[in-house]
């Protein structure tokens, strides 16, 4: 039987520490980040892209996890991504896309995490990742030029527009969950 990509990120998701208070948590932390990784990995450029992306394709998720409590809220992933351990992140990222053979590495990071650069050493793919929606546009730019002199093609980078806050009044996706 062929254990499909997205079968190890979840058995590797589940051994992910959850940093934070058990009361009151109604998502495991494995299951927020496995829809949040999903998500971010297929389309979702933010917590409320990866909150209609789970909720589109609920079902899916279904099949892999219990969600006993729906899909979780993009407020619920902004919260789990600010109280994760970075460093076990990272970890965690590695030793999945180490699983099927592809290469990463760390091409950058802050010394506080805030930003990081995870590229592959053959300068064919990379993420800039960042802790909030917005990246200071001469920190930014600083990044590329960075990155350019080791010798990766920024001009194909393409600089998604983070939205931070719940959804506006109405929004259909504006529910209660955390």
């Amino acid at each position: 039987m062929t254990v499909s990509r997205f079968d190890k990120l979840l058995t590797i998701t589940r051994a992910m520490p959850d940093p934070r208070e058990r009361r009151g948590l109604r998502h495991p932390i494995w299951e927020v980040l496995f829809v949040a990784l999903v998500g971010a990995l297929a389309v979702a450029d933010g917590a409320d892209a990866i909150e209609i992306f789970g909720i589109e394709n609920e079902e899916w998720f279904r099949r892999r996890c219990a969600l006993q409590h729906g899909i979780p809220s993009q407020d619920t992933f902004l919260r789990m991504l600010a109280a994760m351990d970075p460093r076990a992140f990272e970890a965690l990222f590695r030793r999945w896309a180490t699983s099927y053979g592809a290469s990463v590495a760390a091409t950058e990071r802050v010394n506080d995490y805030s930003s990081a650069v995870v590229g592959h050493p053959g300068r064919d793919y990379l993420w800039i990742l960042a802790r909030t929606p917005t990246m200071a546009e001469a920190s930014y730019r600083g990044l590329i030029t960075r990155l350019q002199a080791q010798g990766y093609q920024t001009s194909r980078i393409v600089r998604t527009l983070q939205v931070a806050g719940p959804p506006p009044a109405g929004d259909s996706r504006s529910r209660e969950r955390s």
